[in-house]
């Protein structure tokens, strides 16, 4: 496994950011593309460049923030298919092996309609659409309650669309949260990114390792079994926490 880390544990400002993965030795980078971090209109040639020559792999994490494939309103729906989509494409343009999404908050209305899993399915198959036609791998993170929150629900999508393209992006605190770590982790192949921070197993608190509840050590050494892609450490704004992390992970893989 390559050590990697999200932009957004570094600095808000992505050149800088950029500047001290490279720095701190991270081999992956996962760019967090929302505003005002790393916006996909903000990706200019100054920051291509500079992920180029960092040679570290590069990730990208759609916008999610304000965004849900399964809101109430259609217009928003498709505002944020529009802006996934269009994140996806930057990614294509800038070599990412990966492009995370969350499926986002399901709406109490398409429930009671009725018609929730059926525009989950039509707001997929374009992102699958969309990835097999650039050639690069979407993935959906795990996230407590949404749609995608146990390994069951990943696996039926999985059986609806089989894309090579598709996977999900394994986010550890996540899974600990919903109770599903070993679930997942029997999904093997169709892990294409993986998350790591810690937690106090009551909420989503993205703490350095070693200073929540996690059993994250059990969860890597059995990673390492079958993957080999990229873990990213995911914290906000917390560059000690980032490298002490790295430190205490290195150790394990």
């Amino acid at each position: 496994m390559k050590i990697g880390v999200s932009s957004i544990a570094l600095s808000e400002d992505v050149i800088e950011s950029i500047s001290r993965a490279k720095k701190y030795g991270f081999l992956s980078f996962e760019i967090g593309a929302f505003w005002p971090h790393a916006y996909y209109k903000q990706i200019n040639k100054k920051i291509m460049d500079l992920l180029k020559e960092s040679k570290m792999d590069i990730y990208v994490h759609a916008p999610l923030v304000d965004s849900t494939l399964l809101g109430q309103m259609p217009l928003l729906r498709k505002a944020s298919l529009d802006e996934i989509i269009n994140s996806i494409k930057k990614a294509e343009e800038i070599g990412a092996k990966c492009v995370t999404i969350h499926s986002g908050v399901p709406s109490l209305y398409l429930y009671e309609k009725g018609i929730l899993i059926s525009e989950f399915e039509n707001q997929t198959r374009k992102l699958v659409e969309t990835a097999e036609r650039l050639k690069i791998k979407i993935a959906y993170e795990n996230v407590p309650g949404t749609l995608l929150s146990t390994a069951d629900s990943f696996l039926q999508i999985f059986k609806n669309f089989n894309s090579k393209y598709l996977g999900m992006t394994f986010d550890i605190s996540h899974s600990e949260l919903s109770g599903e770590t070993d679930n997942f982790l029997k999904i093997k192949k169709k892990i294409f990114n993986v998350h790591i921070n810690d937690c106090n197993l009551t909420e989503d608190e993205h703490l350095p390792l070693s200073q929540g509840k996690v059993n994250w050590i059990r969860i890597v050494k059995r990673l390492k079994e079958f993957y080999f892609g990229a873990i990213q450490i995911e914290l906000f704004d917390d560059v000690i926490g980032a490298i002490e992390s790295k430190k205490l992970l290195e150790k394990v893989i």
